[in-house]
């Protein structure tokens, strides 16, 4: 059974990935043995919308040369018991820009259940899911929305027509929060057949448009934009469809020369963060006791597991 000494990740935050040669070159070039102290072909890659970790459970994965795999990918590294406490206070969304989020959570969930039945890390990434959960119980409780799709569906909660475009990730983890209201949505596809991806749950009580279709904005009274879509679009739909949405809620990350214009109340990205990082005192004392607990749980996983005299590892918790 792996060994938490054997963990190994590089935590690569998507600002500085732009800064270097290139996380995808140096993921193939680890997964190929490349030359930076790595015998090891058993890497994985988690990425979410803020960063890439790097990970590998290989005893032989020494990462002898780590100062010259920063210069090349920008990421730091971190073994054994300091990876594991860096994955769990990432997955516990204490180093997102929403404090506390649960979107990193989720996301790694999905990222675990592809893994093979065999993967290194499988057990691992088990103890992370059971640690998360009993810390977001313990110190997380009572913090309310820190989740995109909860907070979106909280600006448009007393609209009754919805049109949502995208149907990424993103977009879906807006639905099940906007159908948990008495919301008439419509979502806009490029191609609207991949509208056949969705859970059955949620496309039987939503109407599928084509995007470039302006109809799709009959009665609209709030707009969710979760896609690059270009904002000249949007605007010509809008005034095509002849619709005056209440409240648009973009999340595009877009400059502010690519910004929608107009009188209605508009939402962005940064609106959103901002809004979010003017957390309440008691939320900070929350996240405080979480970051105190995550080397508390990091320190027990890390202990409970140890060799034996002959090599055998003892799962002593």
């Amino acid at each position: 059974m792996p060994m938490i000494q054997n963990l190994g990740i590089c935590h690569i935050p998507k600002s500085l990935a732009g800064n270097f040669e290139g996380p995808a070159d140096f993921f193939h070039d680890l997964q190929a043995g490349g030359n930076y102290g790595c015998d090891s072909r058993d890497w994985l890659l988690f990425e979410t919308c803020q960063r890439q970790i790097f990970i590998s459970v290989d005893p032989l994965n020494s990462i002898n040369s780590s100062d010259g795999m920063s210069r090349f990918c920008g990421g730091k590294f971190y073994r054994g018991q300091e990876a594991y406490e860096k994955l769990l206070s990432v997955l516990c969304g204490l180093e997102s820009r929403i404090l506390a989020e649960t979107e990193v959570f989720g996301q790694f969930k999905n990222f675990t259940a592809t893994l093979p039945a065999n993967s290194r890390f499988k057990r691992i990434a088990h103890d992370l899911i059971l640690d998360v959960r009993e810390l977001r119980k313990t110190c997380l409780d009572g913090i309310g929305l820190r989740s995109y799709g909860s907070i979106s569906a909280h600006y448009v909660k007393n609209l009754e027509y919805i049109s949502l475009i995208g149907g990424g990730q993103l977009a879906q983890k807006i639905l099940p929060y906007l159908t948990e209201g008495n919301h008439k949505i419509s979502l806009h596809l490029r191609s609207p057949s991949k509208s056949q991806r969705l859970p059955e749950r949620l496309r039987k009580n939503i109407k599928i448009c084509a995007l470039d279709d302006p109809g799709g904005f009959d009665q609209l009274e709030g707009l969710i934009v979760a896609a690059p879509v270009a904002s000249s679009k949007i605007e010509n739909w809008l005034q095509v469809s002849g619709s005056s949405p209440e409240v648009i809620v973009d999340l595009r990350d877009q400059g502010p020369g690519l910004r929608l214009d107009g009188s209605v109340t508009i939402v962005t990205l940064n609106d959103l963060f901002e809004r979010m990082e003017k957390t309440s005192d008691l939320l900070l004392r929350k996240v405080a006791k979480a970051r105190d607990e995550v080397g508390v749980l990091s320190r027990r996983r890390f202990s409970a597991r140890h060799f034996r005299p002959f090599g055998w590892e003892d799962i002593c918790a």
